[in-house]
């Protein structure tokens, strides 16, 4: 038995009980235990019959007015419906019950007892309709709630599959590459592939990641690219003020501007391109030297805006980037 179920049960019986006595319609004065017993269980099926009948009127003048619809006429016909049927059948109920005993009661206590009847009915249907609005507001907030997490939920996953496509195609390029010209090297390389890729199928359907994975990540992602790059990559990490262990990390956030730095600066042997990684105290610094390509570089500007949304949904933070003469600066959000 639900709550809901219990509350009817209660007020059925209270009602039962209650109005008769009090609007005079019968009286437990005669030391009659009978009498007594059948009177009272009498009036509590009259009750149970008309909350019965009310809840069938009810639901259907429910199912004409939407949730959203202005719930005033729906009240008032509500309250309308209620009244009556509680009205004709505690009114009918009575007149059978004094032939069915022989009593002799006034009709102002007939009048009195259907007066309490359509009050209470009124002030019941009301608060069980604020109850029923209450609960109907509740599911809606719950299925909105749900429906927002599958969304996230989807958003995620599309933002996370758009970074598998691009980096296969370019580390196969490369692996093909080596495989006739350096047999060795693209033994090497394929190891650390499937290391890194292994990372990728590890976190795929995770939000946040400790930072100590995600910098052994880099250090393998970093050494394929230089493969790729002949060396032309140095990778500076300075981290050691930062318990790696306990914080937390969007995975494959450092790969980002990383790739975003490579992709639009000039990169040589005699200056390798320096990535730095570092704690200024509140997020994780990655920064490289600015040494725009002399031509222009086909760009769908989705890398750092994937990240950033990545991160809304992750932990409702945003990462941060800065360009200044020197240095292109990009702040990643930490979670402790």
């Amino acid at each position: 038995m639900n709550r809901d179920q219990l509350f009817r049960i209660i007020f059925v019986v209270l009602l039962g009980v209650s109005i008769p006595l009090l609007s005079g319609i019968v009286s437990y004065s005669v030391d009659r235990w009978q009498y007594i017993i059948s009177t009272t269980a009498y009036f509590i099926l009259t009750f149970a019959l008309s909350w019965t009948a009310c809840r069938v009127f009810n639901y259907r003048i429910r199912a004409l007015y939407p949730i959203t619809a202005s719930p005033f006429l729906k009240m008032l016909l509500l309250c309308l419906s209620s009244s009556l049927i509680a009205g004709v059948l505690l009114s009918t109920a009575t007149v059978v019950w004094l032939n069915l005993t022989d009593q002799t009661i006034t009709w102002s206590r007939i009048q009195m007892a259907v007066a309490l009847n359509t009050l209470s009915s009124v002030v019941f249907t009301l608060l069980f309709e604020v109850a029923y609005l209450s609960y109907e507001r509740l599911k809606e907030r719950r299925a909105v709630r749900s429906l927002d997490q599958k969304r996230q939920v989807a958003e995620m996953n599309a933002l996370k599959y758009e970074m598998d496509p691009h980096f296969i195609f370019n580390s196969l390029n490369t692996l093909s590459y080596l495989i006739h010209a350096d047999s060795n090297m693209a033994y090497l390389f394929n190891q650390k592939l499937a290391q890194v890729y292994k990372y990728f199928l590890t976190t795929k359907n995770k939000n946040l990641i400790p930072l100590a994975k995600e910098i052994v990540f880099i250090r393998d992602f970093v050494y394929l690219l230089n493969i790729r790059y002949q060396g032309k990559i140095s990778l500076d990490i300075n981290i050691n003020d930062l318990d790696i262990n306990q914080v937390m990390i969007v995975p494959c956030a450092l790969q980002v501007p990383i790739e975003n730095a490579i992709k639009h600066n000039e990169l040589t042997a005699q200056e390798p391109m320096t990535i730095k990684i570092c704690f200024d105290g509140k997020a994780l610094q990655v920064s490289n030297q600015l040494r725009p390509k002399h031509y222009l570089v086909e760009s769908t500007a989705i890398g750092l805006s994937n990240l950033n949304n990545r991160y809304q949904l992750a932990c409702k933070k945003e990462i941060d980037v800065l360009k200044t003469n020197q240095e292109f600066i990009v702040k990643l959000p930490l979670v402790a």
